[in-house]
């Protein structure tokens, strides 16, 4: 009896299945490639030039991406504001295993005259 091809998958021949005790994957993950979590986090480590003040900088990427972040929650925006929040509060406290306090939680300012008292408040103290 031939054993062209197998019953769940027709186009398979028996010369191309794999045989026993072999791999699916003999050669493995090239040496040297990234994940895409590598290639995000270098990404947002590369430096890049803005300008500050009338002077040059370098700074990574992310670094720039947040300064943005809280340049445009300070003009009001609020879905900015809520970024940079939320970003905050995620990653500002040092020991992520425990949870983090907030001492006076605030509910979310619907309004940019709300977002402003609340910033008022905050800086007085």
């Amino acid at each position: 009896m031939k054993e062209e091809a197998i019953s769940h998958n027709q186009n398979r021949s028996v010369k191309t299945r794999f045989k026993p005790g072999q791999s699916g994957n003999p050669k493995g993950r090239p040496k040297g490639s990234k994940s895409r979590a590598r290639i995000i986090e270098d990404e947002l480590n590369a430096l890049i030039t803005v300008s500050e003040n009338g002077k040059r900088i370098r700074i990574t990427k992310l670094q720039a991406a947040i300064r943005q972040q809280a340049n445009k929650a300070a003009g009001g925006d609020l879905s900015a504001l809520k970024a940079i929040s939320d970003f905050m509060l995620r990653f500002s406290h040092q020991n992520p295993s425990e949870p983090l306090e907030v001492e006076n939680k605030v509910d979310f300012p619907s309004t940019p005259e709300d977002a402003y008292y609340i910033y008022m408040e905050m800086i007085k103290k």
